[in-house]
């Protein structure tokens, strides 16, 4: 099973087919690679930029096997933030050193060199044309749409990738969810209960960090294997979002959070979209078939929906 989504909020037209288009990759790092490389996502060549015109893209990578996870942040010469990210974590056993999950900034930077990940120029990375600029700026005020892939294996072994361009004019060195290691992306198989969970998250994300959501829903699934997928789901994001007293300071309206979560229990596979926002595009693979959705929303409450997946 492979799944994308494109984040929450508005988007503009054919972001829909975007997803499927990127599910074809079927490859999660190719997949949100795909979505970096279109101008009308808030990652990669479309991010939003920061309060002095320049772009900082941020990105994260975790695996099943070892539970590794590698990300990167304010990085500003590269429109993969997704790729450098796995490559992180790819150089974790190369030597005896104890090896970073994060990079940022300039360090960020002179790691995709030395990993030959393709590099760029800031004005390549502010390349949106007139009028898909003035139609992205119009959407970006209500809009938290941090990109994400996921995928789970027959055998259970699992992924996640996640991209972000951050919120429209940002501080310089500012980080987002996708750095933080049980934020926004998660991945784990638990082969004693033969259950597996993966997700990406996208949403506000001061939010996200100070509730460590994705660790938190993917333990209440594995600490509650009988129960319904979409309903521990819910029940979780009800209590340690909704409810969280870690946020307390924020108002009504910049508590965000969305995104896609994978199972795969006893052999069988669901992927589970959820958010309370205008809208969260997504894509995703069921046996040789491509399928797509736009799970409508309101900024009111959290909407929820199950798909059953073939393989």
């Amino acid at each position: 099973m492979l799944a994308v989504h494109c984040g929450i909020g508005r988007h503009l037209p054919g972001i829909d087919k975007l997803c499927s288009q990127a599910v074809k990759e079927r490859d999660t790092v190719k997949a949100v690679m795909c979505l970096e490389s279109d101008p009308r996502t808030n990652c990669g060549i479309g991010s939003s930029l920061t309060e002095d015109g320049q772009v900082e893209c941020e990105g994260a990578y975790m695996q099943s096997e070892n539970m590794l996870f590698g990300a990167v942040g304010a990085l500003s010469n590269s429109k993969h933030p997704s790729l450098l990210s796995k490559k992180l974590v790819e150089s974790t056993n190369n030597d005896n050193l104890i090896w970073p999950m994060v990079l940022v900034g300039k360090g960020a930077g002179e790691f995709a060199v030395k990993m030959d990940v393709p590099t760029c120029s800031q004005s390549e990375l502010i390349s949106d044309s007139g009028e898909v600029a003035r139609k992205k700026a119009k959407l970006q005020l209500e809009q938290f749409d941090t990109v994400g892939a996921l995928r789970i294996s027959e055998t259970g072994e699992c992924e996640a990738s996640i991209s972000s361009g951050g919120i429209l004019l940002k501080k310089r060195g500012r980080l987002g969810h996708s750095t933080v290691f049980g934020a926004g992306i998660w991945a784990e198989q638990r082969k004693d209960i033969d259950m597996s969970v993966c997700m990406t998250l996208s949403g506000c994300g001061e939010c996200i960090m100070k509730t460590h959501m994705a660790e938190k829903i993917a333990n209440d699934l594995f600490n509650n294997p009988e129960a319904i997928s979409i309903q521990t789901i819910e029940s979780s994001v009800q209590r340690n979002f909704v409810e969280s007293p870690l946020l307390a300071a924020y108002s009504e309206p910049v508590k965000k959070l969305g995104g896609l979560v994978g199972v795969r229990k006893d052999g069988l596979f669901e992927l589970v979209a959820f958010h309370n926002s205008h809208a969260l595009p997504l894509a995703y693979s069921s046996g040789p078939t491509t399928k797509r959705r736009t799970l409508q929303g309101s900024d009111k409450h959290f909407v929820y929906e199950a798909f059953t997946i073939n393989t």
